[in-house]
This record gives structure tokens, sequence and C-alpha cells, in this order.
């Protein structure tokens, strides 16, 4: 930008680059963000809510703050959200981004207002309206699924018959983790049920004061789509220019029913090369018909006797333990190069693992106020433990539903068995004790709910033994041309 006045000769200002939302159990969002704006020569701005500056305050000056009620998604509050920016920074933000879930759709509204680089507000608000996003991959085979909203009981009883009955999943429009997702709804009279229940508990998630974290501060309306059968992994990517550059590929172990609460991941996935190359073939198709085109992607997706079936595109990093794993991993920092990725900059491609990680949450074995929750420093030594957090503390509340837990720990080695075996050696040093509304105490240890997993003996012969249907890998890459 040449300032008029001072002619030809006048000194660029640096490229200023947004940042939405900090959180104080991923505090590697701002400091990989702050190093890698440093290294980039880049201005670098945060937005925030108000009441979380401590998290910046050492390393973000108040001239680069901005702050503001970020987790209140009423469309007014967003839109003066995006008016305090243009206040502050006078409209000049060359690029936007954010790590975390809630702030996705703030942060495409931020690039259309401001003309920055980043993903438009369409075409995130596509992938994260569950339902959108489904009206988006009905025209692709090889991805579709049968869904409908619903909006009354007598509506999830027609559309469990009108969409031929068998196994259907009922969850929000519009949420973050496994809030309200119930699956295994094999029956009319189980669908009205579960409607009931997802409605209820949307009106009661509102009043929460962590409902904006998990995008239920609003009413979304309820969706019914069809249960896939198979493998659940995750499909971390980073774009560039509009094409898949990074990819990893993990598992999901089992989850509960009927609620589909997360336990933990491995790192690479067992699945074949054959198979991965696939996923991510059909996670980068997902992608492109919702519009994105820059950037880190979270897809979560199935290996299905079918081929590979898209679950839920998510236009940011993978949250929790995702960044620090994949790190340990491969070596490859997700935030720096989500960053490149939106400032149009070179991203790394594939790269090969070089160990294992396992990573377990410390899930609650019942609801109630925490008495004692320690071991987490003991657990932190135990061999091969890359990295134990935190999330609750004693007198906090803790709930079985939904997705509330006391933290996680991560593990590493050099087989799947070997970390495996570390993480649970790991959580069986940790103790807590809850103390139930009714009095009652409850003990357990950090390894409650949480078992071996031989992953690749869970899969269907068809996923674990053939390669993917030709129908939807005949224009598939292979490990090696996803490397380039």
């Amino acid at each position: 930008m040449v300032d008029k006045n001072m002619g030809e000769h006048a000194p660029q200002r640096r490229k200023r680059l947004l940042l939405i939302g900090t959180s104080e159990v991923r505090p590697f969002i701002l400091d990989e963000s702050v190093k890698t704006a440093e290294a980039l020569g880049l201005e670098l701005i945060l937005l925030d809510n108000t009441e979380a500056r401590f998290i910046s305050k050492d390393v973000i000056a108040d001239t680069h703050f901005i702050g503001a009620p970020i987790d209140n998604h009423q469309p007014e509050t967003m839109l003066a959200v995006v008016d305090r920016v243009r206040q502050a920074t006078g409209g000049e933000i060359d690029a936007v981004i954010t790590f975390l879930n809630p702030y996705a759709e703030l942060a495409g509204m931020m690039v259309d207002a401001f003309g920055a680089c980043g993903n438009s507000g369409d075409s995130v608000a596509a992938a994260h309206t569950k339902s959108r996003a489904r009206e988006v991959f009905a025209s692709i085979a090889q991805i579709a699924t049968p869904f409908r909203v619903v909006r009354s009981v007598e509506e999830a009883v027609a559309a469990y018959h009108g969409m031929g009955g068998g196994k259907f999943v009922m969850k929000p429009i519009h949420g973050g983790g496994s809030a309200l997702v119930v699956i295994n709804i094999d029956s009319a009279q189980r669908a009205a049920a579960v409607y009931q229940e997802i409605d209820h508990g949307l009106r009661e998630f509102a009043s929460r004061p962590d409902a904006g974290v998990f995008l239920l501060d609003q009413n979304p309306g309820i969706m019914m789509e069809r249960q896939l059968e198979g493998h659940e992994v995750d499909v971390e990517l980073v774009l560039e220019n509009g094409a898949v550059k990074f990819w990893h590929v993990s598992d999901n172990p089992p989850t509960d029913i009927p609620y589909p609460v997360e336990k933990g991941a491995c790192y690479p996935s067992q699945l074949s090369p054959a198979w991965q190359a696939s996923l991510v073939e059909a996670a980068g198709l997902a992608v492109s018909a919702l519009g994105l085109k820059t950037g880190n992607m979270h897809v979560e997706m199935m290996a299905t006797a079918d081929g590979p079936r898209v679950l839920e595109v998510n236009a940011r990093m993978g949250g929790a333990f995702i960044w620090r794993l994949i790190l340990a991993v491969t070596g490859v920092n997700l935030v720096e190069q989500g960053i490149r990725s939106v400032l149009g900059l070179p991203v790394v491609g594939y790269t090969e693992p070089r160990q294992v990680g396992d990573v377990r949450y410390l899930v609650p074995s019942a609801t109630g106020k925490i008495e004692r929750l320690d071991g987490l420093d003991e657990a932190r030594h135990q061999p091969g433990v890359d990295s134990v957090v935190r999330f609750k503390k004693a007198g906090e509340e803790v709930q079985v539903l939904p997705d509330d837990f006391f933290g996680w720990v991560a593990a590493v080695g050099d087989t799947y068995a070997q970390a495996q075996d570390n993480v649970l050696r790991a959580i069986e040093t940790i103790h807590i004790a809850i103390r139930q509304a009714d009095g009652t105490l409850l003990e357990q240890t950090g390894a409650h709910a949480q078992e071996k997993v031989e992953v690749v003996n869970l899969l269907a012969p068809e996923v674990r033994d053939a390669p993917p249907p030709k129908s939807t890998t005949s224009h598939a890459l292979e490990r090696e041309e996803l490397a380039q």
C-alpha cells in the first residue's frame, strides 16, 4: 500500500493477520500464532472475549487486542463484533484465521467484510450448518447420505418411515463436539422419543454459561440422517490454493451407545494406504464442494463397505489434542501451516509418521461435584507420555454428557501396541472422586471406560482386507502423489 502523501518510496505496512479466539487449555494456539507471525513478519491482531484477556496480556499489546463477546452467536451481536474490528483496525485486515470451532463462522464474516484472505462466510456456514452440508453433498454420489430436517415429533416419525427405516442418527443442525447427538435410532417410536429428548436438551443447553462454546446458545433445529456403519476416522487437512496439500488420517475407537461420546484417537490410522488415499480424496471432494479453499480442515469420516463417507466438515483445525499429536507423530505444526495457507504461502505436503500416538480422554462415570482429581503429575512422568491436559479441578462440577471430560493424556511409542500400553498405564495413576447429587461418593481412575482397542480386528472384512470400492477410487491419488 502506497501512502499518496509520501510517494512511491513510502514504507509498506506489514501484512495484518486477525486471529480470532484463544483457549486456556490450548495455549499452543496463541503461542504458535505469535511465533509464526514473528517469523513471517506479520502484524498479529487478536480478537477475543474481553474476560479472556489474561491469556494473551503478556504477549499481545493492548493496541493489538480487540475485546468483544465472540461467544455470542446472535446475528446482531456478530455484526456488532465485525463493526468493532472495523473501528479498531480501519478495516485494514489482510487475512483472517481461527483454530477454534465456535469462531469459524465469525472468521468467515470477517473475510467477507474486509475482503481479506480466508474462507468466505457462505462456505464456512455451509460446512458448519449440518443440513446445508448434506444438501450440498446430496448431488455427489460418493459422499451423499440421506437426511431430513425435522421440526416436530410427527416429522421425526415421518422421516423414519420416509427414509426406509433401519438405523438413524439425530443431532442438532448446528453445534460442536457430540453435544446432544444420539445414534442407533431403530424405530419410529425411538425417533419420536429422541426428538423430544434433543428438543428439550437444546432449550436447556441454551441457558448454560458455555452454550456459545458448543454453538448452542441459540436453538438451531434438529436433523435426522441415515446412520453410517463402519470405522470412524478423522482426516486433518491443510489446503494450498484450494487443493489438499497436507493430510493425516487417524483412527477413532468405538464410542458408547446411544450417545457417541468421544474417548480418544490413534495417530496415524491403521487403515491401508489405499483406504487412506480414498478417504483423503473424498474429504477433499467434500471441502471443495462446500467452497472452502484455504487453511485447516477437520473432516470426520467413516470407512464403510460402500467406500468413504463424510460425517461432518469443520472449517478449522481439529480440536483438543489434535495439534499436539500430529506434531508429535509427524513434526508438522498445524498452526504454522494454517497461517501460511491463508496467506497464500506454500505449505508442507504429506509427511510420513515417525512414531505412533495414542490419546485418551479422562471420562467421568457420573455427574456431580469433583472432590478429588489427582495423579496427573504422576501420569505426566510415566514412560512414553507426551502430554497431560487438565480441564477440571476439585470443587468443579462434571457431567457425564455431553463431552464433559476431566482432561486427556497422550502417549507415543514405536508401535501401536506400545503407544496404547503407555497411555493406559498412565491414566491408571489418576484418581478421581465425584460426589453425586444424592450424596453418594463415586471413585474411579482415569482409565474408566477405556480399554485396549485392536482397531484392525474391529474392522469388517471388506474394510480390513479389501481395497475401497472402485466407484470411489477411480481417480484416487496414491500416497506418493499426495505427498508431492
